[in-house]
């Protein structure tokens, strides 16, 4: 009856403490650490030239650091909502054809990608007007109503409309499971190309 019940924080300290975690995968860990930083740099900077940077690692921190990069850059390629996020794609895309052995095959998934996104920019405007006027139509009745009851002109800004948000969030994340599916396979086609270091 004296026996303790250990919390949650014993037990997973207790399991901590039984890891063992060699030297040389802790420096690989920091050199992949290294990579990420690199390229959340790279991403930023424009003026910064990826593969100096990389040529200026140690011979056998290379492989690490540039994968390290390789990670953050597939991370931040996503589906262009705004012209921020093309050009943050563009700017990644820019960073895996440096660092990948078969550039050509990069530059080809690079303009499967741009299809992809062109049609994702397409669908997603249509998806956001054919909602508004709906909308519109839906709300429009009610407008003209008011309109002669109170003898007001009346403007509706159905895009202010909690309704409106609501149905655009379902909109886009039906829009978003349908195209990020087509993305996650192009990003593990890039991953499939050997690192040039």
């Amino acid at each position: 009856m004296a026996e303790r019940i250990k919390t949650a924080l014993e037990k997973a300290l207790e399991r901590a403490a039984q890891l063992k975690v060699s030297d040389s995968d802790l420096e690989r860990l920091a050199r992949v650490d290294a990579g990420r930083a690199l390229a959340g740099r790279f991403l930023q900077d424009p003026a910064l030239d990826l593969l100096r940077e990389l040529a200026s690692q140690a011979p056998d921190a290379r492989h690490d650091v540039t994968a390290g990069v390789e990670e953050i850059l597939l991370q931040n390629i996503a589906l262009p909502v705004d012209e921020q996020v093309a050009r943050t794609n563009r700017r990644a895309m820019e960073g895996i054809t440096a660092i990948k052995r078969d550039p050509e095959s990069v530059r080809i998934i690079s303009g499967e990608l741009g299809y992809l996104f062109d049609y994702y920019s397409q669908a997603y405007r249509h998806s956001y007007t054919n909602l508004k006027e709906h909308f519109e139509q839906r709300l429009g009745a009610a407008r003209q109503m008011l309109e002669q009851q109170t003898g007001v002109r009346m403007r509706m800004n159905v895009e202010r409309l909690p309704e409106f948000r609501e149905e655009w969030i379902r909109t886009v994340g039906a829009l978003n499971t349908q195209y990020e599916s087509l993305l996650k396979e192009q990003k593990e086609r890039l991953k499939a190309i050997p690192l040039a270091f």
